[in-house]
């Protein structure tokens, strides 16, 4: 597996709980190791973080998708969607990471695909809903949850928004 955050952070630890191997995490912004991910490239050391200088370039998604990933996960930022943000928007500037997300999983592929965000991804978000559709469509079929993060046994009580990709293959 591997993820792309805006931080490493509880999915990650989700997803290596629920047994996978987590091989990298792709950062979302050059400075989070020193930020957000800090906590987390010192608690795993071992799982290589990866900044957008590095990534965010054809010849880098194209040697990802000759690993054939079973799964990808993103947790974009949802500050720009957040009913906690009075100056939510379709326009937020953090909306742009959810066109980086769709063009890494259109390049790498992997077999399903996992993003996860803010409740109001599915109404506020529903302009970007529709491109990932557009330019995900052929590949993948998607299933969108809204529920409550408790209800899963984890810490996080509030709502959240899991869209989950599969691949048409």
């Amino acid at each position: 597996a591997f993820g792309g955050f805006i931080f490493g952070g509880s999915a990650s630890i989700g997803v290596m709980t629920s047994g996978y191997h987590l091989d990298k995490i792709l950062e979302m912004t050059d400075d989070m190791l020193e930020k957000n991910a800090y906590h987390f490239h010192k608690n795993f050391p071992s799982i290589p973080i990866i900044l957008p200088k590095e990534w965010e370039n054809e010849n880098y998604l194209s040697e990802l998708k000759k690993e054939n990933y079973d799964i990808g996960f993103f947790n974009c930022p949802c500050s720009s969607l957040s009913q906690i943000n009075k100056n939510a928007s379709i326009d937020g500037e953090n909306n742009i990471h959810f066109y980086r997300v769709f063009n890494v999983i259109n390049k790498v592929e992997p077999k399903v695909f996992f993003i996860e965000n803010a409740p109001t991804l599915i109404k506020l978000g529903y302009p970007i809903l529709m491109d990932m559709l557009k330019k995900l469509g052929d590949k993948y079929q998607f299933t969108v949850i809204r529920d409550y993060g408790g209800n899963h046994g984890i810490a996080m009580k509030r709502m959240r928004t899991l869209v989950v990709g599969w691949r048409r293959d």
